[in-house]
């Protein structure tokens, strides 16, 4: 199985600008008796598009650190390392102070042992959807 769970807070700095953050993302992936845990922290900066209806596009910019323990019977390995992409999508504004959230996601995620000589790591490429709630 596969679950990620990446919480996120933005403050519109200006008109369709928007400043977040992935504040405590955790993904968690299991594998027969291997089980592989990843904690990010992203800085998410957005711009949002305007529009004449309730849908509204975005891209968001995504930069931060990630690390990741792989547990096997007996051992466990910390790895840890630099983090960037991008997500693209819509929001739709359907009740008063909520909206659904529909996106695609690219991270290219380094994480490299203690004295490593080249990049390891691997590429990630979800789809989301969420809601969310504004004050």
């Amino acid at each position: 199985y596969d679950l990620a769970l990446l919480p996120y807070a933005g403050y519109f700095v200006i008109d369709g600008l928007e400043m977040g953050i992935n504040p405590a993302g955790v993904n968690v992936h299991s594998s027969g008796d291997t089980t592989g845990v990843q904690l990010r922290i992203l800085f998410a900066p957005a711009y949002n598009f305007h529009t004449a209806t309730v849908v509204t596009p975005f891209v968001e910019g995504l930069a931060g650190i990630t690390s990741a323990s792989l547990i096997r019977p007996g051992s466990t390995t910390n790895v840890s390392g630099f983090t960037f992409g991008g997500r693209a999508g819509i929001k739709a504004a359907l009740i008063e102070r909520g909206m659904l959230n529909i996106g695609i996601q690219f991270l290219r995620i380094t994480l490299n042992p203690s004295g490593a000589g080249s990049r390891n790591g691997l590429n990630e490429v979800s789809v989301s959807a969420g809601w969310t709630v504004w004050l």
